[in-house]
Protein backbone atom coordinates (compact mmCIF):
# COMPACT_ATOMS: atom_id res chain seq x y z
CA UNK A 1 0.00 0.00 0.00
CA UNK A 2 0.99 3.64 -0.35
CA UNK A 3 1.24 3.95 3.42
CA UNK A 4 3.85 1.19 3.56
CA UNK A 5 5.87 2.84 0.78
CA UNK A 6 5.85 6.21 2.56
CA UNK A 7 6.81 4.67 5.90
CA UNK A 8 9.54 2.63 4.22
CA UNK A 9 11.01 5.67 2.46
CA UNK A 10 10.94 7.86 5.56
CA UNK A 11 12.52 5.06 7.60
CA UNK A 12 15.24 4.64 5.02
CA UNK A 13 15.95 8.34 4.55
CA UNK A 14 15.33 9.79 8.03
CA UNK A 15 15.81 6.96 10.52
CA UNK A 16 18.38 4.71 8.81
CA UNK A 17 21.19 6.11 10.96
CA UNK A 18 19.82 4.06 13.88
CA UNK A 19 19.79 0.78 11.94
CA UNK A 20 22.78 -0.86 13.66
CA UNK A 21 21.46 0.10 17.09
CA UNK A 22 17.99 -1.23 16.23
CA UNK A 23 19.31 -4.63 15.16
CA UNK A 24 21.57 -4.94 18.22
CA UNK A 25 18.65 -4.08 20.49
CA UNK A 26 16.40 -6.46 18.54
CA UNK A 27 18.80 -9.32 19.26
CA UNK A 28 18.95 -8.41 22.96
CA UNK A 29 15.17 -8.42 23.28
CA UNK A 30 14.59 -11.60 21.26
CA UNK A 31 17.69 -13.57 22.27
CA UNK A 32 18.38 -14.24 18.59
CA UNK A 33 21.12 -13.40 16.15
CA UNK A 34 19.17 -12.06 13.17
CA UNK A 35 20.30 -8.50 13.85
CA UNK A 36 23.96 -9.53 14.09
CA UNK A 37 23.70 -11.32 10.76
CA UNK A 38 22.12 -8.29 9.09
CA UNK A 39 24.66 -5.82 10.50
CA UNK A 40 27.55 -8.07 9.42
CA UNK A 41 26.26 -8.40 5.85
CA UNK A 42 24.95 -4.90 5.11
CA UNK A 43 26.30 -1.41 5.66
CA UNK A 44 25.57 2.21 4.82
CA UNK A 45 22.47 2.90 2.77
CA UNK A 46 21.78 -0.79 2.24
CA UNK A 47 21.66 -1.35 6.01
CA UNK A 48 19.29 1.62 6.32
CA UNK A 49 17.10 0.14 3.57
CA UNK A 50 16.99 -3.31 5.21
CA UNK A 51 16.28 -1.66 8.57
CA UNK A 52 13.33 0.29 7.19
CA UNK A 53 11.89 -2.75 5.42
CA UNK A 54 12.32 -4.95 8.51
CA UNK A 55 10.99 -2.37 11.00
CA UNK A 56 7.93 -1.43 8.98
CA UNK A 57 7.13 -5.02 8.06
CA UNK A 58 7.11 -5.97 11.77
CA UNK A 59 3.97 -4.01 12.42
CA UNK A 60 2.43 -3.23 9.04
CA UNK A 61 2.09 -6.80 7.76
CA UNK A 62 0.16 -7.97 10.87
CA UNK A 63 -1.92 -4.78 10.70
CA UNK A 64 -2.80 -5.44 7.04
CA UNK A 65 -3.79 -9.04 7.84
CA UNK A 66 -5.97 -7.94 10.77
CA UNK A 67 -7.60 -5.25 8.65
CA UNK A 68 -8.44 -7.69 5.83
CA UNK A 69 -9.85 -10.27 8.26
CA UNK A 70 -11.98 -7.65 10.04
CA UNK A 71 -13.19 -6.20 6.73
CA UNK A 72 -14.25 -9.67 5.60
CA UNK A 73 -16.06 -10.24 8.90
CA UNK A 74 -17.82 -6.88 8.71
CA UNK A 75 -18.85 -7.71 5.14
CA UNK A 76 -20.63 -10.81 6.47
CA UNK A 77 -23.01 -8.73 8.63
CA UNK A 78 -26.38 -9.07 6.90
CA UNK A 79 -27.27 -5.37 6.85
CA UNK A 80 -23.88 -4.41 5.46
CA UNK A 81 -23.66 -7.20 2.88
CA UNK A 82 -27.15 -6.23 1.65
CA UNK A 83 -25.99 -2.62 1.20
CA UNK A 84 -22.87 -3.76 -0.67
CA UNK A 85 -24.91 -5.72 -3.22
Amino acid sequence: SARFVMHFLSGWILWGAWAAWFFEDFDKSTGGSVGKFIVEHFDGQMLACVYSLFYNALYMIPEMIITVVLALLVGKIPQISKELK
